[in-house]
C-alpha cells in the first residue's frame, strides 16, 4: 500500500534533517544530482488514479528532504506536464525564501528526460 504524503511527512518529521550527500560524474563536470532518483514512469497510466494534488504535494516533500532529481519521459503520460507544474512551483518558493535569514537554501531540481524514438523506421 502507498504512503500518502501526510503519512511520509509523519514518518520523516521525527528525523533530524540531513543533506543529502550530493553525486557527480566521475568525468570531471560540476553536474551534481540526488543519488536516488524520483522516477515518473508511474503517471504513465495503468496504475491506478492519479491525484495531481497529492502527486504535487509528494513531490514536494522528496525535494524538500534533498530528493531534487526526476526522470521522466515522453511515453509517462502526463508526466512532463505535471512535473512542469511542480518545477514552477518549486522555483516560485526558492524565490520567495531567497532573502530571507538563509536558513534553508532550496536546492535546484534537476529533471532527466529520456527521448524514445521508433529506430525501427
Amino acid at each position: 500500500m502507498e504512503a500518502s504524503a501526510e503519512e511520509l511527512a509523519v514518518q520523516v518529521s521525527g528525523q533530524e534533517e540531513e543533506e543529502v550527500a550530493r553525486v557527480k560524474f566521475n568525468d570531471g563536470s560540476p553536474i551534481s544530482f540526488a543519488p536516488i532518483l524520483n522516477g515518473c514512469w508511474t503517471l504513465a497510466g495503468g496504475h491506478g488514479v492519479i491525484s495531481e494534488p497529492r502527486i504535487l504535494e509528494t513531490m514536494e516533500l522528496y525535494a524538500a528532504h534533498g530528493l531534487t532529481t526526476f526522470d521522466t519521459a515522453d511515453i509517462y503520460g502526463p508526466s512532463e506536464a505535471i512535473l512542469g507544474k511542480f518545477r514552477q512551483q518549486w522555483e516560485n518558493r526558492k524565490r520567495n525564501q531567497s532573502g530571507g535569514d538563509g536558513h534553508h537554501q532550496m536546492q535546484d531540481l534537476q529533471v532527466c528526460v529520456l527521448l524514445l524514438t521508433n529506430l525501427g523506421r
